[in-house]
């Protein structure tokens, strides 16, 4: 099964970024290729947000607009983003929050339905409550 996220450029350089930081198995160094090949910046975005890379640091506009897109991951590779977003060993700051909250909003599944009902029992230690 597809999911569709919405990326924003903001998001994809992160997400690219991150997805090169990581260490494993060749099985998973690929599976890290194909998500940042899925996410990449082609070159016409990047003129557009005036991305330049000096000393292994990047830099881009961000009042220069690029509107999200769409893109279809699969549950797996979803999955994998939301593990490597959440266990990122150097934290993130408030400053990350444009990019990264819509992007979370849509990998973590919403904790309540719309009537503020928590849509499943609650468990504490495996015993529901």
């Amino acid at each position: 099964m597809q999911t569709t996220l919405s990326l924003s450029y903001t998001a994809r350089l992160n997400l690219h970024y991150m997805m090169g930081q990581q260490r494993g198995t060749v099985d998973d160094i690929r599976a890290y290729w194909d998500l940042q090949d899925a996410v990449q910046l082609d070159d016409a975005e990047r003129r557009t947000i005036n991305y330049q890379s000096k000393d292994s640091k990047a830099e881009w506009d961000g009042l220069l607009g690029l509107q999200a897109q769409d893109f279809e991951f699969t549950a797996e590779q979803c999955e994998r983003m939301r593990n490597v977003i959440k266990t990122w060993p150097q934290g993130f700051g408030t400053a990350d929050r444009q990019w990264l909250e819509p992007l979370l909003r849509q990998l973590d599944p919403p904790a309540h339905a719309t009537n503020g009902l928590p849509k499943t029992q609650p468990e504490i230690a495996g015993v529901k409550v």
